[in-house]
């Protein structure tokens, strides 16, 4: 069993995140978790996210900014169907507008409740 924590705060962390999941084959499982504040946070590549659907995830494509307080679990294997593995996505306040601020570039300002 290999542990990795992988920081996604810049473009070149969802490189990381391809390359140590190109070091798995069929017979291995993946644990991926996200569930933490980061500032600075960024998106998942699309390169990233197939190679996360080639493990069975349907919610990689809903995570907006990595680091955001989503929580996202993913139990898989490569090659695995969506019945195969267990994941799992919360996105923490629905609206998210820090979320939409960084995927749409939009001017920042923030109400916390």
């Amino acid at each position: 069993m290999e542990f990795k924590n992988l920081k996604m705060n810049s473009a070149a962390s969802s490189d990381s995140l391809v390359n140590f999941l190109n070091t798995f084959d069929s017979t291995q499982y993946l644990m991926l978790l996200n569930a933490a504040y980061v500032a600075g946070g960024t998106t998942l590549s699309g390169n990233a996210k197939a190679k996360l659907r080639q493990f069975g995830s349907i919610y990689c494509d809903s995570i907006g900014l990595l680091g955001y307080f989503h929580s996202w679990s993913l139990i898989g294997s490569l090659g695995a169907s969506g019945s195969q593995v267990s994941e799992m996505f919360d996105p923490c306040c629905r609206t998210a507008p820090v979320c939409l601020v960084a995927i749409t570039g939009l001017s920042q300002q923030v109400l916390w409740m």
